[in-house]
């Protein structure tokens, strides 16, 4: 960490990939289209894809080109791909009631981005004092989770609130590959692995569901049945 933060033009471009990836969380919080989060899911995993390259390079952390091609391919690609194959076969388009409105959610969200930099300060302050790369990456790593908790509150549909999981799993890789770059190849690893046990169960639950409720909207789930 000590040795990428000396570097102001790779501060400059990590700080600028940490702000993409928040603003795509709010791209897709803001949204009830499920395609777009998807899409921005892709595109936040690629940005999360660069980090691992650019810490490679001036960090020197070979393992984590290895993080870079993973995340790049299985969840920039992959995991994309086989979602939007689900979202075709079963006809999900848009939340069809959402509980709270898009500018309502987004405000809501920026809050919690608020809460999250008061927590990294916090953090710093009392605990060890983080350079200000360190602060924002703690920062984003908060932020996303709680976005991405508030999407789990609020989203309908079923596959949305599973892509809120897939984002809690990218906040949590995009900021550990700033603060401790050596441990996350271990990290992404077991990641990967919950990230397709997720998109495969929901592959064999989705027809099922939609036999038995007529749909993937959450509320219909009231009652479990052997």
């Amino acid at each position: 960490m000590t040795g990428i933060a000396q570097h102001p033009i790779v501060v400059a471009v990590l700080s600028l990939a940490l702000f993409v990836i928040l603003i795509l969380s709010f791209v897709i919080l803001g949204s009830h289209w499920v395609r777009n989060h998807v899409y921005a899911f892709a595109l936040q995993s690629w940005v999360i894809g660069g980090i691992s390259i650019v810490v490679a390079i001036w960090g020197h952390y070979p393992l984590l080109y290895g993080i870079a091609a993973l995340t790049i391919v299985v969840r920039g690609l992959v995991i994309p791909f086989f979602v939007v194959r689900i979202l075709d076969r079963n006809g999900v388009g848009r939340e069809s009631a959402p509980i709270l409105r898009s500018s309502s959610a987004v405000v809501v969200g920026g809050a919690l981005v608020i809460l999250g930099f008061v927590i990294a300060e916090e953090i710093s302050h009392q605990l060890v004092h983080l350079p200000s790369l360190a602060v924002l990456a703690l920062t984003v790593l908060f932020a996303v989770e709680f976005i991405a908790f508030l999407m789990l509150s609020l989203r309908t549909e079923a596959l949305a609130s599973l892509l809120a999981l897939l984002m809690i799993e990218n906040g949590i890789l995009a900021g550990s590959q700033i603060l401790v770059p050596g441990m996350p190849f271990l990290l992404e690893i077991v990641l990967l692995f919950d990230l397709l046990v997720i998109i495969a169960t929901y592959a064999v639950l989705a027809p099922s569901l939609r036999t038995r409720i007529g749909g993937t909207d959450v509320r219909e789930m009231r009652e479990l049945a052997g």
